[in-house]
C-alpha cells in the first residue's frame, strides 16, 4: 500500500506537470530537466521499486526466485522499448512515464542478476569494482563531465570519442578513490556502532 502511494504520487505530479506544460503552449522538455528530473517528488516511483524488490526478496523469496528467468527477460525488453526513442518525440510519454520503464526493467532483471552468487576472471572483478563504487559514480560523474567539456576542445567526432574515452576513465579512478578514502571507512565505522536489525 505505501510504494503504491508513492507511485501514485508522482505519476500523478508529472502527469500534472506535463498537462500543464502542454495547455500553457510549453515544451514538455523544456520543463524535463529542472522541474521533473531533478525533482525528488517527481521520482519517488523509481526508488519505490527497489523497496518493493527488497519486500519481495525478504517476504516472498520463493516468488522472486522462481520467476527470475521471465522477469529477466521481460526487464531485457523493457530496456530495449526504452532505448527507443519515442520519449523524445511524444511529449506526454516523455513527461509522465520515460522514468518509470527503466525503473521497472530494473525491477524486473534484479532476480536474475541477484541469483549470480559467483564469477571468475578480469571481467567479474571489474563489475564488482563497478558495482561497489558506483554511488560514487552517481555523486561525482557530472562534476568530471563538465570539467572536460570545460578543457577539452569539442570540434569533432574524434575529439568526442577522446573526451568521451577520458571521461570514463576519470569517473572510475575517482570514484575508485573516493570508495576507498570515504565510503568504506563510513561503513566500516557503521557497521562497528551497529548492529543488524532484523525485520
Amino acid at each position: 500500500f505505501t510504494v503504491g502511494c508513492f507511485f501514485l504520487l508522482s505519476i500523478s505530479y508529472r502527469t500534472y506537470l506535463t498537462f500543464d506544460a502542454i495547455e500553457y503552449g510549453i515544451p514538455v522538455r523544456q520543463i524535463y530537466g529542472l522541474h521533473i528530473r531533478k525533482v525528488v517528488l517527481a521520482r519517488f516511483d523509481s526508488m519505490m521499486f527497489g523497496v518493493l524488490a527488497a519486500y519481495l526478496f525478504y517476504f516472498h523469496k520463493s516468488i522472486w526466485d522462481k520467476t527470475k528467468n521471465f522477469t529477466f527477460v521481460i526487464g531485457l525488453i523493457l530496456f530495449g522499448l526504452y532505448r527507443w526513442n519515442i520519449w523524445w518525440t511524444n511529449p506526454v510519454l516523455l513527461g509522465t512515464v520515460s522514468f518509470t520503464i527503466p525503473a521497472l526493467a530494473t525491477f524486473f532483471v534484479l532476480p536474475k542478476l541477484n541469483s549470480i552468487k559467483s564469477a571468475k576472471g578480469v571481467f567479474a572483478k571489474f563489475i564488482v569494482m563497478i558495482s561497489i563504487t558506483s554511488y560514487s559514480m552517481y555523486l561525482i560523474h557530472t562534476s568530471i563531465r563538465d570539467v572536460i567539456m570545460h578543457l577539452l576542445p569539442q570540434t569533432s567526432s574524434t575529439w568526442a570519442f577522446i573526451s568521451y574515452g577520458i571521461y570514463w576513465v576519470m569517473v572510475i579512478i575517482f570514484s575508485l578513490i573516493a570508495y576507498l578514502i570515504i565510503e568504506k571507512p563510513i561503513m566500516a565505522f557503521r557497521n562497528k556502532m551497529y548492529t543488524k536489525q532484523s525485520i
